[in-house]
This record gives C-alpha cells, structure tokens and sequence, in this order.
C-alpha cells in the first residue's frame, strides 16, 4: 500500500472509532488504540478474519510467535463446569 493509502485508512480508523468510544463512556485512548489495531488486521488479513488476528497482526510485525506449545483445545469447545 502507498503511504497515502495507509494514511487515509487511519484516518478512517480515527473517525470511525469515535462510536465505540460513545457508546461504551471509555477512556478513549485505550478504545482508539484497540479499535485501529482491529482496523489494521482487518485491512491486512481480510473483514472476516476473526478477533484473534489481532494477535497475528502483533506476532508479524515483531517476528516472534506468541504462541504456547502444546495441544490446546479451542475456546469454543471447553466444557465449563456448570455446562451439562
């Protein structure tokens, strides 16, 4: 992407993010930089990529894995305690 393209997406990440921010009363630098971060994977791996992208986004760019080894079961399919 050019430089204006990224510039123009942030700019958009910026304005779009003043609803959240209104709609839940928080602090708005803490939503703004969790939104844009969202925004960035969003535009980076695709709209439907899912919320964990967002830790992909942050594994890329620093070139590290932030993953724990071993042979997790996911989210969706634990069984809590009060579940039958």
């Amino acid at each position: 992407e050019t430089a204006s393209t990224l510039m123009a997406h942030g700019a958009h990440c910026a304005a779009t993010a003043a609803e959240p921010i209104q709609q839940t009363g928080t602090r708005s630098e803490l939503t703004q930089a969790a939104y844009e971060r969202f925004r960035e994977a969003a535009g980076r791996y695709g709209e439907d990529s899912g919320e964990m992208t967002v830790c992909r986004l942050i594994e890329d760019d620093a070139g590290v894995s932030l993953r724990v080894p071993g042979d997790w079961l996911p989210p969706w399919q634990v069984k809590h305690s009060d579940d039958e």
